[in-house]
């Protein structure tokens, strides 16, 4: 195996554990860890992140220009950036998906 081999593909993923089925769950601090993992900053550590000198993870690149925009969106709508994330993740998926079927 080499970099760039399909086989070293491991995506990663982060949920919110729905507070209503374990109450015990600290919502608050669970969306903060969300928004900074999804935040230019958090994917800028992720990428950074190494072990005995060797990159290990990739993060996700977003221009300063759709970071902006889901900022002013977040902010017009009052939510979150990972609300806004989903919600372009999953618009995109659809648009995907549409274009399968034609």
């Amino acid at each position: 195996m080499v970099e760039g081999d399909k086989r070293l593909f491991n995506q990663y993923g982060v949920i919110l554990v729905n507070p209503a089925k374990h109450p015990s769950v600290r919502r608050d601090l669970g969306q903060q860890f969300i928004d900074w993992l999804i935040s230019p900053e958090g994917q800028n550590a992720i990428a950074s992140y190494k072990i005995n000198g060797w990159k290990i993870l990739v993060g996700i690149k977003l221009s300063k220009r759709t970071v902006q925009a889901i900022d002013e969106i977040s902010a017009d709508e009052d939510k979150s950036r990972s609300d806004i994330m989903r919600m372009l993740i999953r618009k995109g998926i659809e648009k995907l998906e549409e274009e399968q079927r034609d």
